[in-house]
């Protein structure tokens, strides 16, 4: 009985060691796109009791504080919590900001010259220490981020205009999208028809063209909540 007892408590004991061994090699946990056998994207420290990693799938590695992912989540490294965590829709960039880390959600939408589309951050928030505490602040909106001259949503406008019902289907994409910015820079008349699209163009969408304009619809309302 009393070698049982030995055999049980030598078996915990592998087992500690077993467990302590692989977490010291500091593996994801299974989350969103991440399990135990994956090794973290990114490490971060903010005292010896609250630290995190951060797993899912990797898009670009900027540096060691800087990275571009999706899918993922922000684990707490001791507990296996799950702090934070994106789905599949939103590509965003995690930065090291000081003693903080910074989530940016990112969009690629046409800001840039001649409506060139760039890829740019719309929201953030940020993980930091409170009273000794890890918290996560709520989400706010960066409208600097999406600011166009005035003379191209003037010009755009027109075009708008004289495609009144006749838009051409290859357009359609860039048609919600641009709209989508004029609405974000506080152009009424663009909020109005974006809603209206289908009919204001009298196109009929559906499967991804549906999905676009939907999720740019979306978008609007989620930021007139957070506002």
């Amino acid at each position: 009985m009393k070698s049982f007892k030995v055999f049980i408590w030598i078996c915990f004991l592998l087992f500690g060691v077993m467990v302590f061994s692989q977490r010291s090699k500091c593996r994801c946990y299974n989350g969103i796109n991440s399990s135990n056998e994956d090794k973290p994207l990114m490490e971060y420290e903010f005292s010896d009791s609250i630290k995190i990693i951060v797993c899912g799938f990797l898009e670009q590695k900027i540096n060691s504080k800087k990275i571009i992912v999706s899918e993922f989540d922000v684990f707490d490294k001791i507990t296996g919590n799950s702090i934070v965590s994106y789905g599949a829709v939103p590509t965003c960039e995690l930065r090291q900001v000081g003693n903080q880390i910074q989530i940016s959600e990112l969009f690629y939408l046409p800001i840039g010259k001649k409506w060139k589309y760039k890829r740019i951050p719309l929201f953030t928030q940020f993980l930091k220490i409170d009273d000794e505490k890890l918290v996560v602040s709520e989400k706010t909106f960066l409208p600097t981020a999406i600011k166009v001259d005035s003379s191209m949503m003037n010009v755009f406008m027109g075009e708008v205009y004289r495609n009144k019902g006749i838009l051409s289907f290859n357009e359609v994409e860039v048609f919600m999208d641009k709209l989508l910015v004029l609405s974000l820079n506080n152009y009424p008349e663009a909020f109005l028809i974006l809603n209206d699209f289908k009919t204001y163009f009298n196109v009929i969408l559906d499967g991804t063209y549906l999905e676009h304009l939907n999720r740019n619809l979306e978008l609007l309302a989620f930021i007139k909540i957070i506002k």
